[in-house]
């Protein structure tokens, strides 16, 4: 039994709001705050099979502990808000966009 398509839509509208407020927050919040927000969008999304948006927020989470942040925050959080249009857990999406991410921080 999966969730009807309101209720995913529902989902994903949630979804967005939390990485908006995420991205609104950037130099406010506590990195401890950040990084449990982040680890809720993971599981939210792994639980309901968006398996893109799951693996790019466990990529953010690895450049968190990393860097401590940085300036790869910002293009993360705008790859996690078009993974949630993904429809399918398509994992060469995650993997394009994180390439992405490290060629911008490492060239």
């Amino acid at each position: 039994m999966g969730i009807n398509q309101d209720g995913l839509l529902s989902i994903k509208a949630q979804l967005a709001s939390r990485i908006d407020a995420i991205s609104d927050q950037l130099g406010h919040s506590k990195s401890g705050s950040l990084v449990r927000d982040i680890d809720e969008i993971r599981r939210v999304a792994r639980d309901h099979g968006m398996d893109a948006l799951a693996d790019l927020a466990f990529g953010l989470e690895r450049v968190l502990a990393r860097a401590g942040g940085s300036m790869a925050i910002q293009p993360l959080l705008e790859s996690m808000r078009d993974a949630i249009g993904v429809d399918t857990a398509d994992a060469k999406f995650a993997e394009a966009h994180l390439a992405m991410v490290n060629l911008r921080l490492y060239g």
